[in-house]
């Protein structure tokens, strides 16, 4: 795919882990003893001993976002930023839950449950380095803070087994780029954008190599042609609709994948 995989990001896990070790052990989170599973564009996600069915997910943005309100406004960083009242939190909570309900209309069962909180979690220095690009700075750790917290069901097993198929293609400007991508990056961006450059085969192949991995396979696979022309059908229905487009790039977001028998 043309990223180098010499990215600063590819201990993100190992060092997240460390500071989830480094976290005391108490009420709230903390005593399901979270282990990091993943991370991507928007989330941070975790498994629970014991608790096979789900996974939590730390929205990133709501995180830094609430961490740097009450830096910025000399609040303790534990305290819900200025102007976020209960009723605000319903609202916000409400628009989620609705967007969710959205989803499941246009995709039916193939949209995992959840259950979005807005609730307070532990943070360290380590934890906020590893996650976000140009972290506040606590001044004091470890610390409580406000967040939005998804607890998701898992994706069956064969959904991130050997030969699961993703439409992932990750977020570009989360890595280094080398001058190869770069010139790839900004040629792609001349053609979705304004038309100035000419779409060529190479911007495919070397941009998009997962989804050219299922584009491939569907040409021996019936089965498969079918699923993606049905998920096709119903994305464009939905973007239509909405207005909004689905985060194909994120892994895993939306997977292609044999069912067991």
């Amino acid at each position: 795919m043309g990223i180098s995989p010499e990215s600063p990001r590819d201990r993100t896990g190992e060092i997240i882990q460390e500071g989830l070790s480094e976290l005391p052990d108490k009420e709230g989170i903390m005593k399901y003893k979270p282990q990091f599973l993943g991370y991507g564009g928007e989330h941070v996600v975790f498994s629970f001993p014991g608790k096979d069915r789900i996974v939590g997910k730390v929205h990133k943005a709501t995180l830094e976002g609430s961490i740097r309100k009450n830096l910025d406004s000399g609040r303790p960083i534990d305290a819900l930023p200025e102007g976020v009242t209960d009723e605000k939190k319903k609202e916000f909570l409400d628009a989620e839950r609705q967007r969710h309900r959205v989803l499941k209309a246009y995709f039916d069962d193939h949209v995992l449950a959840e259950r979005p909180s807005i609730m307070q979690v532990p943070v360290n220095q380590k934890l906020l380095d590893a996650a976000i690009e140009n972290p506040p700075a606590l001044p004091n750790e470890p610390v409580e803070a406000w967040t939005l917290v998804r607890l998701q069901e898992k994706a069956p097993a064969e959904a991130v087994a050997d030969g699961a198929l993703s439409t992932a293609f990750r977020y570009r400007e989360q890595f280094e780029l080398g001058e190869h991508d770069r010139d790839w990056y900004e040629r792609l961006n001349a053609v979705l954008l304004d038309g100035t450059a000419e779409f060529t085969p190479d911007l495919h192949d070397d941009g998009f190599g997962l989804v050219y991995d299922i584009l491939e396979k569907m040409k021996d696979d019936e089965g498969l042609r079918d699923q993606v022309r049905d998920f096709t059908r119903r994305a464009i229905e939905y973007s239509t609709d909405t207005g909004e487009l689905l985060d194909l790039a994120g892994k895993g977001n939306v997977t292609f994948y044999q069912k067991d028998g």
